[in-house]
């Protein structure tokens, strides 16, 4: 129905809904854009672009290397074709992904809760700091959080009366999802547990079981072969070759602490400036809240029971996931705080639900000024606040200090990917593996000595331990360190030959 056969209070509500959706992207994007280059590229966001880079215009030659997460690679692939490879080009790649979201996030809420309830857990998202955060790194994490909640909403329309269309554009996004984040396979856990809730709900009413269980069954397995490339890739990389095998050096089994901290990344991000007092404070209102809301969603009734679903379905889609990975993260490196962000968004809306409940109104009104207040003041402090590798610095410096044929030791080796971003691909170099042994090394050491020809060598030391390859270099014939400038994430010194 087009807006001039509706009726003038229809009109006026439908004109005043699309003002505030708009209201929000332009909060988001403000957020999101702001200060986007404060912080130098760190590795992981350098390979992204080095990865899409090369030719992965293909989807043979995605195949033929099997890389991880395809759609994120091959969309970032023709972006950089378009706006260049600077770093405020390939940092809102992702930072748009971010404010889009705001859009599912809004109908989602709004599909389960009420439009309150949409409009308030939009503006939590749209404000959240540790959203912000990832928003703004190149990265798949904001992809997949936008079609993370993408198919939540989609799965809601089609378990409620859903045609068809809906069926099928919950199958393309999710199977999609899959080629962006393999942890969009802990969602469909949640939604499955929440569709087998549903069937027994539906019999129990006298409806019937089986109507009902052969369409899901289809989606199930239609998911399922959008989602095949991408199981092989994880079972040949991470399973069979072990790619994943750095996770268990970087983090260990999950404790209650650990919870804890997500819960604090949710809701003051990485960088909270202030007292732990104050951030202690915005944590307890959003987990009451959160709380609040399941107690609120779970006692009000519905027509059909529809609160109770919503409120199952949220609570499911947040704790079901952060549950199982828990669980499991004590015998496999799985709790990974970044690969966990996807489970934000419904526990905002647990948040923004329990907020929309509060009465008299002026505790809601004074309580989303309390979270709004919360969270730009975590922004505050993420916003230029050293946190990432600095190589756009360690880039700078060695440029301004060095000569053409001053010799740039990397350790780790793979670190020549960001190093390469700024630097590019002057001087001589050589390559340190981190998990070189005592041959490696003294073999590293020979290569120096090979190929030292200016006045200068520079180390260069990120992701590795690089104390046994600095003892081997102060042991080197008429080589001595001379400088030692600060880096964050980076070790940087400097040689002299005299």
């Amino acid at each position: 129905m087009s807006m001039a056969a509706l009726r003038p209070e229809e009109r006026r509500r439908r004109w005043s809904e699309a003002a505030l959706v708009v209201g929000l992207l332009a909060l988001a994007l403000v957020l999101r854009l702001y200060d986007l280059t404060g912080e130098s590229l760190w590795y992981d966001e350098a390979y992204s672009v080095w990865i899409s880079d090369m030719d992965v215009g293909s989807l043979k030659v995605l195949w033929a290397w099997r890389v991880e997460f395809p759609l994120y690679y091959l969309l970032f692939h023709y972006w950089l074709r378009w706006l260049g490879q600077g770093e405020f080009a390939v940092r809102l790649f992702g930072a748009l992904a971010g404010v889009v979201t705001v859009i599912p996030m809004y109908l989602l809420g709004k599909g389960l809760f009420g439009r309150r309830a949409g409009a308030l857990g939009a503006l939590l998202l749209a404000v959240n700091p540790y959203h912000v955060w990832y928003s703004q790194e190149v990265r798949m994490h904001s992809w997949a959080v936008l079609l993370s909640v993408t198919s939540l909403y989609l799965f809601w329309r089609l378990v409620h009366g859903g045609k068809w269309g809906w069926w099928a554009a919950h199958v393309v996004v999710t199977g999609l999802t899959f080629h962006l984040h393999y942890y969009i396979g802990w969602v469909v856990l949640a939604q499955n547990a929440y569709y087998l809730l549903h069937l027994w709900r539906e019999r129990r009413a006298g409806r019937g079981l089986w109507p009902g269980f052969w369409p899901w069954l289809l989606d199930d397995l239609a998911v399922l072969a959008l989602a095949i490339p991408a199981v092989v890739v994880f079972w040949v990389r991470f399973v069979a070759a072990n790619d994943w095998g750095w996770l268990v050096e970087s983090y260990r089994a999950p404790g209650l602490r650990d919870v804890v901290g997500l819960l604090i990344a949710y809701v003051a991000g990485t960088a909270f400036p202030g007292p732990g007092a104050l951030r202690w404070g915005v944590v307890f209102l959003y987990a009451a809240l959160a709380a609040w809301g399941v107690w609120y969603g779970f006692r009000r009734k519905g027509a059909g029971g529809a609160w109770h679903g919503a409120t199952w379905l949220a609570l499911l889609a947040t704790a079901l996931p952060l549950g199982i990975i828990w669980g499991l993260g004590q015998f496999a490196a799985l709790w990974v705080p970044r690969y966990l962000l996807l489970f934000l968004p419904p526990f905002l809306l647990l948040a923004a639900l329990g907020l929309g409940a509060l009465s008299p109104r002026w505790l809601a009104y004074a309580g989303a000024v309390l979270l709004l207040g919360g969270s730009l003041y975590a922004l505050s402090g993420m916003y230029g606040r050293p946190q990432k590798e600095d190589w756009r610095g360690v880039a700078a410096y060695i440029s301004a200090h060095a000569t053409q044929d001053d010799l740039v030791v990397l350790m780790d080796e793979e670190c020549r990917v960001p190093f390469s971003y700024y630097y590019g691909s002057k001087g001589v170099r050589v390559e340190v593996s981190r998990f070189a042994d005592e041959a490696a090394l003294a073999r590293a050491i020979g290569e120096v000595e090979r190929k030292a020809r200016g006045e200068n060598l520079w180390l260069v030391v990120s992701h590795a331990d690089g104390a046994a390859l600095e003892s081997r270099l102060d042991a080197v014939p008429r080589l001595r360190e001379v400088d030692s400038p600060p880096f964050v994430g980076i070790r940087l010194v400097c040689y002299a030959w005299s």
